[in-house]
């Protein structure tokens, strides 16, 4: 907003050059739209100039039209296009199915098969299955049921899986945590997610003081306790609108932020990762990002849901030693990752070893 007593705003804006290779400047009177030929041809901006002055016109025709109503402003046959050709991705919904439920079926179908592997060691889905489902009736008496919310701040070992699934298997949703973040975030994202039970490490204590009503359950120090419950799940909900997991925005702009997710969207971005990038190849997919980051659903979840192996890499990995470790360790059927990870890898790779390194890369 300009006050127009204090500025002359014609003499204050103009169309002047900027480092965009296209711009539209809105200037009083009129719109103009500027591009560099090298970045973008110049039949490409007649077509953008003629689709905006299209939108410009429908506005003056219609001031309370809708602005979702965007298809009839494209030209031509790209409509269809755009709606069948490009978008054809209408795919069979199997049922109401949780990641836990598809998981669970998945451990009766390949029970022997390895589900997670680390340097610590590996577990079968019969064991993943199991030692989370004693978790779960360990949860259940600490008050965990639907809609209850459990803090997950373990280093990136099997016990971090059985956590998430465990928590899962009680009826509740996990908060994923990530050790590297201050105390005072941790504890502030627990406090805001109304978390009352925190799964965590011994070494973990010192540095975290869990807040007021939050009980810590020492995944390590219960371990023994934890193999005299039942490797039977307890009963559970199945409702596909429950929470199944919350996670927590940088707080770049301020306080972060908490988002809830539901069983019934996991479920459906899970489904399209398994087919469209882990049953791609047989091999699972490396885990080496914080899980308090969305980016690593896909690299979790898929492959549990199609038999294959979770691949943790330790939480002190240095990054130069990434591209070494992965070779080691793959090939896989998909890597996802950041693209400053995978500015990494193209100097640790070479072209050789990077595409043999997995099917698919996100």
């Amino acid at each position: 907003m300009i006050d127009t007593d204090l500025v002359d705003l014609d003499a204050s804006i103009d169309a002047g050059i900027s480092e965009f290779g296209l711009v539209v400047h809105a200037t009083p009177g009129r719109t103009m739209i500027a591009a560099d030929i090298d970045v973008i041809s110049r039949a490409d901006v007649e077509r953008l100039v003629a689709m905006h002055r299209r939108v410009l016109e429908a506005m003056i025709a219609d001031l309370d039209g809708d602005a979702r109503d965007t298809l009839g402003l494209l030209p031509g046959d790209e409509p269809r296009q755009l709606l069948t050709d490009w978008n054809a991705s209408a795919v069979t919904w199997p049922g109401e199915p949780s990641v836990a439920e598809l998981f669970e079926a998945r451990a009766r179908a390949v029970p022997e098969a390895v589900a997670v592997r680390s340097a610590k060691g590996a577990l079968t889905y019969r064991e993943l299955d199991e030692r989370a489902n004693q978790l779960a009736w360990r949860l259940r008496r600490s008050g965990i049921g639907p809609e209850s919310v459990v803090g997950v701040l373990v280093d990136r070992r099997p016990e971090l899986l059985i956590s998430l699934l465990g928590v899962w298997k009680a009826g509740g949703a996990y908060l994923p945590m990530e050790a590297g973040h201050p105390a005072d975030r941790l504890r502030g994202v627990l406090t805001d997610a109304g978390a009352t039970v925190l799964i965590t490490e011994t070494k973990q204590v010192p540095r975290l003081l869990a807040p007021a009503g939050v009980e810590q359950l020492l995944i390590d120090a219960e371990r023994g306790a934890l193999r005299t419950e039942p490797v039977t799940a307890p009963p559970r909900s199945g409702d596909p609108d429950c929470l199944a997991y919350m996670i927590y925005t940088s707080g770049s702009t301020g306080r972060p932020k908490g988002v809830q997710i539901t069983h019934r969207g996991l479920a459906n971005h899970v489904l399209w990762a398994a087919r469209r990038l882990a049953e791609t190849g047989t091999g699972g997919a490396p885990l080496f990002s914080s899980v308090a980051f969305d980016l690593v659903v896909p690299n979790i979840w898929a492959p549990l849901v199609t038999g294959q192996t979770v691949h943790l890499l330790p939480a002190d990995l240095d990054l130069a030693d990434l591209g070494a470790e992965l070779v080691a360790r793959g090939p896989f059927s998909f890597i996802k990752l950041t693209p400053g990870h995978l500015d990494v890898l193209a100097r640790e790779l070479t072209d050789e070893q990077a595409a043999e390194l997995a099917g698919t890369i996100v």
